[in-house]
C-alpha cells in the first residue's frame, strides 16, 4: 500500500535558516523549519507545518493540521483536531493525539501512536512500532518487521511485508499478517485472523478474557503454521496438541476447538475455529510448544 500522504509542493525558504523556537499566528502561510533542529508550534487554527532538515519537534495544537517531518529524526504531535502527520525520512516519533487522524511514518524505524479517535496509521518502510490506542483504528505495518498493537475498540491490523507481530484487545478485530513469518495474538471478542504467506504463529491470549470469545483463523496451513494458548508456551508440543484435540470437533470444513471455562482464567469459554482444515491433518508440529527432542 502506498503512503497515503504525498506532498504536492513544498514551500521555499528565502534562506537556509534554523528556528530554535517558532510559534506563528497566520494559518494561511505554512510554517517551515530550516536545516537545524527546530521547535515548530502551531496555534488553535488549522495549519500546515514542515520541519525541513534536522531533528525537529512539531506540534499542531488545535485545528485540523498537516505536519511534515521531512528529513531527520523528528517528534510530532497532532493535537486535538483531525490531523495528517508524515514523518518523512528518519526514525520518527509521531502521535496523532485526539481526533480521527492519519499518521504515516515514511522511511526509517518509526514509532506511531493514534491516540483518541478512529485513526489510520501507516508504518512505511523500516521496522516500525504502531499503536492505535483508543477508537476503531486501521493499522498498516507495510514494509519491514513491524509490531502493531491496538488493545481498545474494533480494529483492523495489517502487517504487510516482513516478519510482523500483531496484538489486539477485547474488541472484534481483524488481523492480517501479510507476507513473512508473522505472530498474531487473538484476545477476546470475535477476532478474525489471517496469517498470509509464510510460517505464522497464532497465539490465543486467555488471561483477562471477558465472556465468551471466538477466534477464527481463515488460512491455517498444516505443517507450516502453529497454534498455541498463551499459558502453554512452555509445555511440550505433544501436550499442547493433546489439550487442543481433547476439545476438538469437525464442523463441516472447519475444525472447532471449544475450550471450557474451567480451563481458562477469568472467562466463560473460548472457541477457536480453523477454516478449511481436516482434524486428521493436524499433528504435534502444528502446535507451538517445546520440542521434546531438544530437551
Amino acid at each position: 500500500m502506498k503512503n497515503p500522504i504525498v506532498p504536492d509542493s513544498a514551500p521555499q525558504l528565502a534562506s537556509n535558516i534554523t528556528l530554535p523556537v517558532a510559534q506563528f499566528e497566520s494559518p494561511d502561510t505554512p510554517l517551515v523549519g530550516g536545516s537545524g533542529d527546530d521547535i515548530l508550534i502551531g496555534t488553535e487554527a488549522s495549519e500546515t507545518i514542515r520541519g525541513g532538515d534536522g531533528d525537529d519537534f512539531i506540534q499542531g495544537e488545535g485545528g485540523d493540521n498537516e505536519l511534515w517531518g521531512q528529513n531527520g529524526d523528528d517528534r510530532m504531535q497532532g493535537g486535538t483536531g483531525q490531523d495528517r502527520l508524515n514523518g518523512g525520512n528518519g526514525d520518527d516519533n509521531l502521535d496523532g493525539g485526539d481526533g480521527d487522524d492519519l499518521v504515516a511514518g515514511g522511511a526509517g524505524n518509526d514509532a506511531l501512536r493514534g491516540g483518541s479517535g478512529d485513526d489510520r496509521l501507516y508504518g512505511g518502510a523500516g521496522n516500525d512500532r504502531v499503536e492505535g490506542n483508543r477508537g476503531d483504528d486501521r493499522l498498516y505495518g507495510q514494509a519491514g518487521d513491524d509490531v502493531l498493537t491496538d488493545t481498545a475498540g474494533n480494529n483492523h491490523l495489517s502487517g504487510g511485508a516482513g516478519n510482523d507481530v500483531l496484538r489486539v484487545g477485547l474488541g472484534d478485530d481483524r488481523l492480517d499478517g501479510g507476507t513473512g513469518d508473522d505472530t498474531l495474538y487473538g484476545f477476546g471478542g470475535r477476532d478474525t485472523l489471517k496469517g498470509g504467506a509464510g510460517a505464522d504463529q497464532f497465539i490465543f491470549v486467555t488471561d483477562g478474557l471477558e465472556g465468551d470469545s471466538e477466534m477464527i483463523v481463515n488460512d491455517f496451513s498444516c505443517g507450516e503454521d502453529k497454534l498455541a494458548l498463551d499459558f502453554m508456551l512452555d509445555e511440550e508440543m505433544a501436550d499442547v496438541m493433546a489439550l487442543f484435540l481433547a476439545h476438538a470437533t469437525q464442523h463441516g470444513p472447519s475444525v472447532v476447538f471449544g475450550m471450557p471455562s474451567d480451563l481458562l482464567a477469568d472467562s466463560t469459554g473460548l472457541t477457536i475455529r480453523l477454516r478449511g482444515i481436516a482434524l486428521d491433518d493436524l499433528t504435534a508440529n502444528d502446535f507451538l510448544g517445546v520440542d521434546s527432542n531438544l530437551l
